[in-house]
């Protein structure tokens, strides 16, 4: 990526709302969906992010969603 390129970051609101959850809940609990390109603090990181190539398009990430949500909750 050049220097000049915008890259996208989430509200403070969602980071915050997602260290909420990953205490109330636990981290394990928690899956956050992250459109390409978009930057994510580094401090949350873990495996709980799942990459969102498309914004239009959740084709890709369906069955990654299915399984957590039969197996995570």
């Amino acid at each position: 990526m050049e220097n000049n390129e915008f890259q996208a970051s989430p509200r403070d609101n969602v980071i915050f709302e997602a260290g909420y959850f990953m205490k109330a809940k636990g981290k394990e609990r928690i899956l956050i969906i992250q459109e390409e390109g978009t930057k994510m603090p580094a401090d949350i990181g873990g495996n709980i992010y799942l990459p969102l190539k498309k914004r239009n398009d959740i084709s890709t990430i369906t069955a990654d969603i299915q399984y957590f949500l039969e197996n995570r909750l």
